[in-house]
């Protein structure tokens, strides 16, 4: 159906996006979001101990500037690779915390500053962190 003003359809979009979310959100099992989480946990594993690693290089005095590069090119190459994961594990932290579900589901604070690093204009006070 195409569009008769865009600054309606603007509005409607926004509308509808929320409409539709609201409407096929299906309660997940816990035990299901427990093991979805440690499954990306463990995947993202590595990267937050190349995160830690680089961080720890740029404190550091000593470090080659071209080391800490480097290895900051790693850490940036491994994010585009786990964004999905990023992403998903972020949906799960703000669902849970949107419906208050799942409550005894722990996440990784860690991975959450990741993920939130991931989304433009994102702030970590706008996902409310349940793993803190």
């Amino acid at each position: 159906m195409p569009c008769v003003s865009p600054c309606v359809c603007q509005v409607d979009k926004a509308k509808a996006f929320e409409t539709v979310a609201t409407v096929e959100r299906v309660a997940v099992p816990e035990y299901l979001v427990k093991k979805e989480v440690a499954r990306i946990e463990k995947a993202l594993a590595p990267l937050v101990e190349l995160r830690a690693k680089v961080m720890g290089m740029a404190r550091t005095e000593g470090f080659d500037a071209v080391e800490v590069q480097k290895a900051y090119n790693q850490f940036t190459d491994a994010m585009e690779r786990n964004r999905f994961d990023l992403l998903k594990y972020l949906d799960m932290v703000s669902c849970a915390a949107e419906y208050r579900e799942n409550d005894n589901v722990k996440f990784d604070p860690e991975i959450i500053m990741l993920a939130v690093s991931l989304v433009p204009g994102a702030r970590l006070k706008d996902v409310i962190a349940k793993g803190e």
